[in-house]
């Protein structure tokens, strides 16, 4: 039995959203024959708020880059594949090595964005003093 793992990330407002499919091949030899089963399973996505991301790196050189992410709790890539505790590693395609790079500053600098200025944007839209009336 083989499993191909394929995915896709996504960020936009302040989430990282992580997305996958999973294929399963199973391989059958007989007497009577060889036969190939695949079953695809339904995607799958989870979404981790950028403020939980602690830091990103691209890894791996040419021959098998990866991105590393680590995060601020435990919990935060529970259930993803390739998780454990606190951190994440996916492995990245050779020919897509320059996006995940790209991706990988795009969230560095969503992650350094002042979380102090929309909090306190957001505390205004609360109490009715939105600036944009």
């Amino acid at each position: 039995m083989r499993y191909r793992l394929e995915g896709l990330l996504h960020l936009a407002d302040r989430m990282l959203a992580i997305e996958w499919a999973v294929t399963e091949r199973t391989q059958q030899v007989s007497l009577t024959g060889a036969s190939t089963d695949a079953q695809t399973f339904p995607p799958e996505v989870v979404d981790v708020p950028v403020a939980w991301i602690a830091d990103v790196r691209l890894r791996g050189g040419w021959w098998s880059p990866r991105l590393e992410l680590r995060a601020t709790r435990l919990d935060a890539f529970e259930g993803l594949p390739g998780g454990r505790p606190g951190a994440l590693t996916l492995r990245v395609s050779r020919r897509d090595r320059s996006l995940a790079a790209a991706f990988a500053a795009a969230l560095e600098k969503a992650r350094a964005t002042p979380w102090l200025a929309s909090e306190q944007h957001l505390r205004r839209i609360r109490d009715g003093d939105d600036e944009r009336e």
